[in-house]
């Protein structure tokens, strides 16, 4: 490879060669009608022109030491980072370099004398090589307008020399541009964003097999950051041939070059020579396996990159468009990365699904139709205390200085189906079909996970992230279909609920609590949705003996003793409602809160307790709890709170009013004329909105027959 790109040296003229004479014009003779006849001589000046040369600034006319001390220098300094993506000002006089005269008068206003333009940056400099190298390439790949049939293309030498040229500035420039984009965007979102403004020169790149590897590094890099993502989804929305083409392919590649790290084979080739030679032992051998292992793929960086787009595209119209006719393929590559012993690109494609389902209903039906199954299969693996993928991490995957670089996909198949639900409800039912409620019911706890997970470079796999998604995922489909669940299913909830909700009460009122009440909203929500939706759990709770029941197969008598004591567990959630006072009335930004969200489904709870307590079989352990107490707590949250966490408090207010057991409560604080002043006008603004809907309704069916 050249090191250098220099100018070519102008040969000097020999001193004894003659200076030429000047030319002599002899003006034209004037016609007899006074016209003159001029001569138009073809200049020898007037010749194609070469590819031009690399500008002082350029990295090409760095030498290797040189760049090497630029790239250390970007690599080890911030400071050196920003100066690089500056630019002069000028002759202007920044404000921290004015005197206390000067800052008296102009203040931090920046006085511009006339055509004054700012040097300069290094980026600008690096931005302009980028250009002329992307220029270069497709020129070199044969992108340029194609000659008429008629039109004989007759080879010059001199064409050869500039195509040898070019070739040459690109051997030298494009690996160099990639290298310091790479630290720019890897070392901070500010000038990761900056460097982003690169995307269009450095996109087509892809398709050489030299830079394949470095450009998706990079484009990965900029996926990761919000400005510069939104650059790279609206560069393939403008132009999506070849880009998204180039993309799609290094996604869907079945090829071992694509698969595997690079260069990997011959690592482990020269790492056996050593050891065979005896010139290493068997760890550093091994440390070098490793380390080939870590480095990412083609198709791992395709499939991260692609998601990110995806992520940033999903609202700009055209790229939706755009992308829609990769929908097939790029769905059946994931589907086949979905296998749980790939750790290489099982997390990956599973976030990836997670994100394009995003991009519109295509997208959606595809998911559903080749990666539902994929993914359950994946998650059920990953999810048994036993099996192949435990095996891997008792050997020591993610433990020691030479760690297996084992990574789980946990956290992003609970996120890909949770996604999936969110953007197509009609699809629980399937997913319910599939039993993904009884694999995620062990996920919810955190209590022992930490051991179970190796190292990750994902944040989102950590245990309190899995335990997250998986309650979010049971919430749903215990909402959705309560009594679609076995027995042996609804105990097992319950009891897990249980030590959730005793677990997370004890910890509402310490100080050192850092995390919210995202767990205690979840976990009441699934206990709420219990409860309410799904008959029979409030008297299997309170031991309320039925006339006559015909038990399920595989059910005995056992099972329907109560699982968790009930007094204990209405005492606390009592407990949990006087710690949650509101202190003022909420505002519209409050609103959705996870604290507003536990008021309105204890709200919920409560309603049914004093319903199921104001029957006149109601068991004693369901007579026993006095719900007094909690009266002055709901009259002062429906006071405070808004939309619908105010009007379920409503219902459970309306209840405790309709009760003649804590009637004389409600009058004494005023309830009553709260639930009319609040709830009264939205309940007959409700019914006036359903009776003009059903007017509605009418005249079109009306008009229709």
């Amino acid at each position: 490879m050249q090191d250098d790109v220099k100018e070519p040296h102008e040969t000097p003229t020999p001193a004894e060669n003659p200076a030429p004479e000047p030319a002599v014009h002899v003006a034209p003779a004037a016609r007899s009608d006074g016209s003159v006849r001029v001569e138009i001589e073809e200049s020898d000046e007037e010749e194609e022109e070469v590819a031009p040369k690399a500008h002082a600034h350029s990295l090409a006319a760095m030498s290797k030491k040189e760049f090497a001390m630029l790239t250390k220098r970007l690599q080890d300094k911030p400071t050196e980072r920003t100066l690089f993506c500056s630019r002069r000002d000028g002759d202007s006089v920044a404000y921290a370099n004015k005197n206390e005269a000067l800052r008296d008068k102009e203040g931090r206003k920046v006085i511009l004398k006339i055509e004054e333009v700012p040097d300069a940056s290094g980026l600008d400099n690096l931005l302009k090589d980028a250009e002329r190298c992307s220029i270069l390439w497709k020129k070199h790949q044969g992108y340029v307008v194609p000659l008429r049939s008629d039109v004989e293309n007759i080879s010059d030498p001199d064409e050869a020399a500039e195509a040898a040229e070019a070739w040459n500035f690109l051997q030298v420039t494009v690996p160099r541009i990639l290298d310091v984009l790479h630290v720019l965007a890897s070392n901070s979102e500010l000038h990761c964003e900056l460097s982003s403004t690169a995307v269009k020169h450095i996109w087509p790149l892809i398709s050489s097999k030299t830079w394949r590897q470095k450009v998706l590094e990079l484009l990965m890099e900029w996926s990761q950051v919000t400005v510069s993502a939104r650059a790279l989804a609206e560069f393939a929305s403008r132009y999506p041939k070849p880009h998204l083409q180039l993309l799609v392919d290094a996604v869907t590649r079945e090829e071992k070059d694509n698969i595997m790290p690079p260069n990997f084979e011959e690592t482990a080739r020269k790492a056996t020579e050593r050891l065979d030679k005896g010139q290493s032992g068997i760890e550093e051998a091994l440390d070098d396996m490793l380390r080939g292992l870590s480095s990412l793929s083609a198709a791992e960086l395709a499939v991260s990159t692609l998601g990110n787009v995806c992520v940033a595209g999903h609202v700009l119209p055209n790229f939706k468009e755009q992308i829609a006719p990769f929908c097939d393929v790029i769905v059946e590559a994931l589907s086949r990365h979905l296998k749980p012993l790939d750790w290489r690109l099982c997390g990956r494609a599973a976030g990836t699904i997670a994100n394009i389902c995003r991009c519109g209903s295509v997208f959606l039906d595809g998911v559903q139709e080749k990666c539902l199954v994929p993914l359950v299969t994946a998650l059920r693996e990953e999810a048994k205390d036993q099996g192949p993928s435990s095996m891997v991490q008792s050997l020591g995957a993610g433990l020691g200085k030479s760690k297996l670089p084992f990574v789980k996909a946990t956290a992003r198949l609970l996120g890909a189906l949770q996604n999936f639900i969110v953007l197509r409800p009609s699809g629980l039912k399937r997913v319910h079909e599939l039993g993904v409620l009884e694999i995620v019911l062990p996920l919810m706890e955190t209590t022992g996970q930490a051991a179970t997970i190796g190292s990750s470079e994902f944040a989102d796999e950590e245990p309190s992230i899995i335990a997250s998604r998986a309650l979010t995922l049971a919430s749903r489909l215990v909402r959705e279909a309560p009594d679609e669940m076995a027995l042996k299913t609804e105990i097992d909830i319950l009891c897990r609920m249980d030590r959730i909700l005793e677990h997370e009460c004890r910890a509402v009122g310490a100080p050192e609590r850092q995390n919210g009440f995202d767990t205690l909203d979840l976990a009441l929500r699934i206990l709420t949705a219990l409860i309410t939706k799904r008959e029979g759990v409030l008297d299997r709770l309170t031991s309320k003996a039925p006339r006559f029941q015909e038990l399920p197969e595989g059910v005995e008598l056992s099972d329907l003793k109560p699982v968790i004591p009930f007094g204990k567990l209405v005492s606390r959630l009592m407990k949990l409602m006087k710690t949650l006072k509101a202190e003022g009335h909420l505002t519209p930004e409050h609103e959705g809160s996870a604290t507003s969200r536990i008021r309105g489904n204890l709200a919920l709870l409560f309603a049914k307790l004093v319903e199921a307590q104001a029957d006149s079989d109601a068991p004693p352990d369901m007579k026993e709890p006095n719900f007094e107490a909690l009266v002055e707590i709901f009259v002062d949250w429906l006071r405070k709170e808004r939309g619908a966490v105010q009007q379920n408090i409503g219902v459970c207010l309306t209840r405790l009013a309709q009760t003649p057991r804590y009637k004389q409560r409600v009058r004494d604080l005023n309830g009553i004329e709260s639930l009319h002043q609040i709830m009264l006008p939205k309940v007959q603004a409700d019914k006036e909105e359903a009776m003009r809907q059903h007017r509605l309704k009418g005249r079109v069916q009306g008009g229709m027959d």
